[in-house]
């Protein structure tokens, strides 16, 4: 698998300092390709947009002949701002030839294509992504009550991008069903009736095989529920979809909540686990787009020596809020096992 960095960079914002040639025409909301073509001893790195060149500032680290997707944020104090949504290290490949390549094929070949390619498939998946989550999505709307630890992790766990995971899984339970009995098996899968009911039956008569049954009917019932997961908006559904071949393309899971609360647009997160001779690093970052245009992007890092916790959002009003709910939070997690090492709010 490789490593890219696009979806950790967003969110950050490029000003524009200087612009070098004839004016641009932008407008807000608006996306458009930029490539670097100098980086000046200031650290300020000079863009070709449009056939125009422009001098921008960023905190993000930029190189010659990156190839980046910015979106045209409303101005602010008088100055013209970009969202940095990707950055590619090299130029495109032929798109022809790329389109021309089914992406199941790209998957099952993952390990044998040029890393130059590989990477140009991944930029094709975020263009598309963005593309799609610029129009309107249907996304079912819940209240916020309803939203708790056990919906999150549901929705994370039934994204699709664990799938395979499960299956395998499950296959595996059932093989050790098979050796431990034979005709516990037969009963349950070859027996008349519901096989979660043929379960629950034989989990009642049979104690010894009562946690390997669980576990079985635990698998399918996750199955199930991945199932049962039925979104109408087509523009949803190929999100998701490409999410999921993302989550398959790169060392990250990513993924969209099915759902959305009142004034939010959408809701997407990232996972990525390394392991590190200290122990195990664990990020999870997310990012909420809101009706009027604002965001609120945060990550939850866990280290070997504790948790990172950092919330970012363009609106000023938020921020401040959220500064109080830290404190509030901060209180609640004295004296638990749970060790904060930092904790920023910023905007």
């Amino acid at each position: 698998m490789i490593n890219f960095k696009p979806m950790q960079i967003q969110n950050e914002v490029i000003t524009i300092l200087k612009n070098l040639g004839s004016s641009i025409s932008l407008k807000a909301g608006e996306n458009v390709s930029a490539e670097v073509v100098d980086i000046l001893p200031s650290g300020a790195a000079v863009l070709r947009i449009k056939n125009s060149y422009i001098t921008v500032n960023t905190e993000i680290p930029l190189s010659k002949d990156n190839q980046l997707l910015l979106k045209v944020l409303p101005p602010k104090d008088d100055k013209l701002q970009f969202q940095l949504i990707s950055v590619s290290d090299k130029k495109p490949v032929n798109e022809v030839f790329l389109k021309e390549i089914p992406i199941e094929l790209v998957l099952k070949n993952l390990d044998n294509l040029p890393e130059n390619i590989k990477s140009q498939f991944i930029q094709n998946l975020i263009n598309s992504i963005i593309k799609l989550e610029e129009n309107r999505l249907n996304l079912p709307v819940k209240d916020v009550y309803q939203i708790d630890g056990k919906t999150i992790k549901e929705a994370i766990q039934n994204s699709g991008s664990f799938f395979e995971n499960k299956l395998t899984k499950l296959i595996n339970q059932i093989e050790n069903l098979k050796q431990m009995d034979l005709q516990a098996y037969k009963e349950i899968f070859e027996g008349k009736g519901n096989v979660i009911e043929n379960i629950d039956k034989m989990i009642l008569e049979n104690n010894r095989l009562k946690e390997t049954l669980e576990n079985i009917k635990n698998s399918l019932e996750s199955i199930y529920s991945d199932a049962k997961v039925n979104i109408k908006d087509e523009n949803v559904n190929s999100l998701i979809k490409s999410y999921q071949q993302l989550s398959l393309l790169s060392d990250s899971i990513f993924g969209v909540f099915p759902f959305v609360l009142n004034g939010i647009k959408i809701s997407k997160y990232e996972i990525k686990k390394k392991f590190n001779e200290n122990g195990n690093i664990i990020y999870f970052k997310g990012d909420i787009e809101f009706n009027d245009d604002t965001f609120a992007s945060y990550i939850i890092a866990k280290f070997y020596d504790g948790y990172y916790i950092t919330i970012k959002s363009n609106d000023k009003n938020l921020v401040e809020n959220l500064k109080e709910l830290k404190k509030i939070a901060i209180e609640r997690l004295k004296g638990s096992n749970i060790n904060v090492v930092s904790f920023d709010v910023y905007g």
